[in-house]
């Protein structure tokens, strides 16, 4: 029963671990978008407000805090050689 409940713990840390990569993986890209559209300076203040540390709640949708905003979309293509 013991290494049931340890089986199950290393299976959700291990979970916790790749999805906490793939987050940050995402905001990396993000960041790479953000400064091709963006001058850096302006995508940098654009992240930190994200973050929360300009006064943005983490927890809230940034288009719910602007009666104006806009999105764009981006779709990925692999080369293949």
């Amino acid at each position: 029963m013991l290494n049931g409940f340890f089986r199950s713990d290393f299976l959700w840390r291990s979970k916790l671990i790749s999805e906490q990569e793939g987050v940050d993986t995402m905001r990396g890209i993000n960041k790479i978008l953000l400064e091709n559209i963006l001058p850096a300076h302006v995508a940098e203040h654009y992240l930190l407000r994200v973050q929360g540390v300009a006064g943005v709640l983490k927890d809230t949708n940034v288009s719910e805090k602007f009666e104006v905003t806009s999105e764009f979309f981006l779709k990925q293509h692999r080369n293949v050689f």
